[in-house]
Protein backbone atom coordinates (compact mmCIF):
# COMPACT_ATOMS: atom_id res chain seq x y z
CA UNK A 1 0.00 0.00 0.00
CA UNK A 2 2.62 2.49 0.67
CA UNK A 3 4.57 1.52 -2.51
CA UNK A 4 1.20 2.06 -4.50
CA UNK A 5 0.57 5.85 -2.16
CA UNK A 6 4.35 6.78 -3.06
CA UNK A 7 4.36 5.55 -7.17
CA UNK A 8 0.62 6.93 -8.34
CA UNK A 9 0.65 10.08 -5.91
CA UNK A 10 -2.74 8.82 -4.25
CA UNK A 11 -3.96 9.00 -0.37
CA UNK A 12 -5.10 4.83 -0.08
CA UNK A 13 -7.86 3.98 2.18
CA UNK A 14 -6.89 0.42 3.57
CA UNK A 15 -9.88 -1.30 4.76
CA UNK A 16 -9.75 -3.40 7.51
CA UNK A 17 -12.94 -5.30 6.24
CA UNK A 18 -14.44 -8.44 7.95
CA UNK A 19 -13.29 -11.55 7.13
CA UNK A 20 -14.72 -14.87 6.61
CA UNK A 21 -15.94 -17.20 8.38
CA UNK A 22 -16.72 -14.98 11.46
CA UNK A 23 -18.44 -12.75 8.78
CA UNK A 24 -20.25 -14.21 5.86
CA UNK A 25 -21.18 -12.62 2.34
CA UNK A 26 -22.25 -9.03 2.39
CA UNK A 27 -20.42 -8.47 5.45
CA UNK A 28 -17.11 -7.23 3.70
CA UNK A 29 -18.57 -5.84 0.62
CA UNK A 30 -21.08 -4.23 2.99
CA UNK A 31 -17.79 -2.69 4.53
CA UNK A 32 -16.41 -1.72 1.47
CA UNK A 33 -19.76 0.33 0.42
CA UNK A 34 -19.29 2.26 4.14
CA UNK A 35 -16.19 3.09 3.32
CA UNK A 36 -16.85 4.29 -0.15
CA UNK A 37 -19.97 6.32 0.84
CA UNK A 38 -17.79 7.71 3.71
CA UNK A 39 -14.80 9.15 1.49
CA UNK A 40 -17.53 10.49 -0.27
CA UNK A 41 -18.93 12.05 2.28
CA UNK A 42 -16.11 13.24 4.64
CA UNK A 43 -13.17 12.72 2.10
CA UNK A 44 -12.80 16.50 1.07
CA UNK A 45 -12.79 17.68 4.99
CA UNK A 46 -9.81 15.39 5.19
CA UNK A 47 -8.12 16.87 2.14
CA UNK A 48 -9.19 14.79 -0.38
CA UNK A 49 -11.02 14.84 -4.08
CA UNK A 50 -14.26 12.93 -3.27
CA UNK A 51 -15.03 13.41 -6.79
CA UNK A 52 -11.83 11.26 -7.64
CA UNK A 53 -12.24 8.41 -6.43
CA UNK A 54 -10.75 4.91 -7.83
CA UNK A 55 -11.61 1.22 -6.02
CA UNK A 56 -8.50 -1.08 -6.29
CA UNK A 57 -7.71 -4.86 -4.90
CA UNK A 58 -5.83 -7.81 -5.27
CA UNK A 59 -7.01 -11.72 -5.26
CA UNK A 60 -10.42 -11.40 -2.58
CA UNK A 61 -9.87 -7.33 -2.88
CA UNK A 62 -10.36 -7.65 -6.82
CA UNK A 63 -13.63 -9.67 -5.69
CA UNK A 64 -14.34 -6.81 -3.81
CA UNK A 65 -13.69 -4.43 -5.45
CA UNK A 66 -15.73 -5.34 -8.39
CA UNK A 67 -18.81 -6.88 -6.28
CA UNK A 68 -18.47 -2.91 -4.92
CA UNK A 69 -18.53 -1.75 -8.47
CA UNK A 70 -21.53 -3.57 -9.43
CA UNK A 71 -23.16 -2.69 -6.47
CA UNK A 72 -22.80 1.02 -6.71
CA UNK A 73 -24.07 0.65 -10.53
CA UNK A 74 -27.56 -1.08 -9.23
CA UNK A 75 -27.90 0.47 -5.58
CA UNK A 76 -26.38 4.21 -6.59
CA UNK A 77 -23.82 5.64 -4.98
CA UNK A 78 -20.34 7.76 -5.84
CA UNK A 79 -18.46 7.71 -9.10
CA UNK A 80 -15.83 5.46 -9.50
CA UNK A 81 -13.24 6.61 -12.11
CA UNK A 82 -11.21 3.08 -12.34
CA UNK A 83 -11.72 -0.69 -10.55
CA UNK A 84 -7.91 -1.90 -10.79
CA UNK A 85 -9.07 -5.71 -10.53
CA UNK A 86 -5.37 -7.64 -9.41
CA UNK A 87 -4.87 -11.36 -10.06
CA UNK A 88 -8.94 -11.00 -9.08
CA UNK A 89 -11.13 -14.37 -7.41
CA UNK A 90 -14.44 -13.60 -9.71
CA UNK A 91 -16.16 -17.33 -9.61
CA UNK A 92 -15.95 -20.47 -8.09
CA UNK A 93 -14.40 -22.54 -11.05
CA UNK A 94 -10.61 -23.07 -11.04
CA UNK A 95 -8.31 -24.50 -13.73
CA UNK A 96 -6.13 -27.44 -12.53
CA UNK A 97 -3.05 -26.35 -10.68
CA UNK A 98 -1.15 -24.91 -7.85
CA UNK A 99 0.46 -21.66 -7.54
CA UNK A 100 1.53 -19.76 -4.07
CA UNK A 101 -0.72 -22.19 -2.37
CA UNK A 102 -3.60 -21.75 -4.88
CA UNK A 103 -5.10 -24.65 -6.04
CA UNK A 104 -8.76 -25.95 -7.06
CA UNK A 105 -8.83 -27.12 -2.71
CA UNK A 106 -7.51 -24.16 -1.18
CA UNK A 107 -9.77 -21.91 -3.60
CA UNK A 108 -13.19 -24.15 -2.87
CA UNK A 109 -11.97 -23.90 0.97
CA UNK A 110 -12.53 -20.24 0.76
CA UNK A 111 -15.12 -19.60 -0.88
CA UNK A 112 -17.26 -22.23 1.16
CA UNK A 113 -16.12 -19.96 3.96
CA UNK A 114 -17.17 -16.44 2.59
CA UNK A 115 -20.74 -18.26 1.48
CA UNK A 116 -21.24 -19.64 4.50
CA UNK A 117 -24.66 -21.69 4.13
CA UNK A 118 -25.57 -19.56 1.40
CA UNK A 119 -25.97 -20.46 -2.76
CA UNK A 120 -24.25 -17.74 -4.35
CA UNK A 121 -22.22 -19.00 -7.31
CA UNK A 122 -24.96 -17.02 -9.31
CA UNK A 123 -24.75 -13.43 -7.40
CA UNK A 124 -23.28 -11.14 -8.96
CA UNK A 125 -21.90 -9.21 -6.34
CA UNK A 126 -20.20 -11.98 -4.46
CA UNK A 127 -18.71 -13.65 -7.80
CA UNK A 128 -18.91 -11.22 -10.37
CA UNK A 129 -18.17 -13.23 -13.39
CA UNK A 130 -22.07 -14.09 -12.98
CA UNK A 131 -23.40 -10.32 -13.70
CA UNK A 132 -25.89 -10.70 -16.33
CA UNK A 133 -24.64 -7.37 -17.71
CA UNK A 134 -21.23 -5.39 -16.91
CA UNK A 135 -23.01 -2.42 -18.84
CA UNK A 136 -22.33 1.05 -16.96
CA UNK A 137 -19.42 -0.17 -15.01
CA UNK A 138 -16.61 1.97 -14.63
CA UNK A 139 -12.93 1.76 -16.95
CA UNK A 140 -10.98 -1.19 -15.45
CA UNK A 141 -7.74 -1.81 -15.25
CA UNK A 142 -7.09 -5.88 -14.49
CA UNK A 143 -4.21 -7.53 -14.12
CA UNK A 144 -3.07 -11.26 -13.87
CA UNK A 145 -0.49 -13.56 -13.23
CA UNK A 146 0.61 -16.66 -15.94
CA UNK A 147 1.12 -18.66 -13.22
CA UNK A 148 -2.14 -18.45 -11.39
CA UNK A 149 -5.08 -21.06 -11.65
CA UNK A 150 -7.46 -18.17 -11.60
CA UNK A 151 -5.57 -15.98 -14.21
CA UNK A 152 -9.01 -16.61 -16.30
CA UNK A 153 -11.04 -14.91 -14.33
CA UNK A 154 -9.46 -11.98 -15.01
CA UNK A 155 -8.85 -12.46 -18.70
CA UNK A 156 -12.62 -13.40 -19.05
CA UNK A 157 -13.86 -10.22 -17.13
CA UNK A 158 -11.87 -8.00 -19.19
CA UNK A 159 -13.25 -9.32 -22.51
CA UNK A 160 -16.95 -8.72 -21.21
CA UNK A 161 -16.42 -5.66 -20.15
CA UNK A 162 -14.61 -4.54 -23.09
CA UNK A 163 -17.41 -6.36 -24.99
CA UNK A 164 -19.69 -4.23 -22.97
CA UNK A 165 -17.70 -1.45 -24.39
CA UNK A 166 -16.52 -0.58 -20.92
CA UNK A 167 -12.10 0.87 -21.62
CA UNK A 168 -10.13 -2.26 -19.70
CA UNK A 169 -6.63 -2.01 -19.77
CA UNK A 170 -5.46 -5.66 -19.52
CA UNK A 171 -2.04 -7.18 -18.63
CA UNK A 172 -0.85 -10.63 -17.37
CA UNK A 173 2.41 -10.77 -15.36
CA UNK A 174 4.17 -13.80 -17.34
CA UNK A 175 6.37 -15.93 -15.32
CA UNK A 176 4.57 -14.19 -11.99
CA UNK A 177 2.87 -16.40 -9.51
CA UNK A 178 -1.16 -15.44 -7.75
CA UNK A 179 0.09 -12.83 -4.75
CA UNK A 180 3.01 -11.43 -6.85
CA UNK A 181 2.57 -7.54 -4.81
CA UNK A 182 4.34 -9.51 -2.47
CA UNK A 183 7.32 -10.00 -4.51
CA UNK A 184 7.66 -6.30 -5.74
CA UNK A 185 10.79 -5.44 -4.00
CA UNK A 186 12.29 -8.07 -4.87
CA UNK A 187 11.17 -9.08 -8.71
CA UNK A 188 11.31 -6.51 -11.71
CA UNK A 189 8.31 -8.80 -13.22
CA UNK A 190 6.04 -7.83 -9.95
CA UNK A 191 7.41 -3.86 -10.29
CA UNK A 192 6.62 -3.48 -13.43
CA UNK A 193 3.24 -4.87 -12.97
CA UNK A 194 2.23 -2.98 -10.13
CA UNK A 195 3.79 0.31 -11.81
CA UNK A 196 1.07 -0.33 -14.78
CA UNK A 197 -1.39 -0.71 -12.17
CA UNK A 198 -0.16 2.89 -10.61
CA UNK A 199 -0.21 4.67 -14.12
CA UNK A 200 -3.65 3.65 -14.70
CA UNK A 201 -5.11 4.54 -11.58
CA UNK A 202 -3.01 8.24 -12.00
CA UNK A 203 -4.56 8.58 -16.10
CA UNK A 204 -8.17 8.07 -14.49
CA UNK A 205 -7.45 10.32 -11.94
CA UNK A 206 -6.00 12.88 -13.69
CA UNK A 207 -2.90 13.25 -11.93
CA UNK A 208 0.00 15.28 -13.18
CA UNK A 209 3.56 13.77 -12.01
CA UNK A 210 4.62 15.62 -9.26
CA UNK A 211 0.55 15.77 -8.00
CA UNK A 212 -1.31 14.20 -5.39
CA UNK A 213 -4.80 13.87 -5.53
Amino acid sequence: VARLCAEAEVAVLSLDYSLSPEHVFPAALMDCVAALNWVAREGRACGLDPERLAVAGDSAGGNLAAGLCLWVRDHGGPRILLQALIYPALTTDVAPGNSAGVSPATVSHYVKAYFGKQDLAENNYAMPLSAKSVAGLPPAFIATAEMDPILPHGEMYAERLRHAGIPCDYTCGYGLPHTYLRLVHLSSAAARELSACCTAIRVALGIAQGKAA
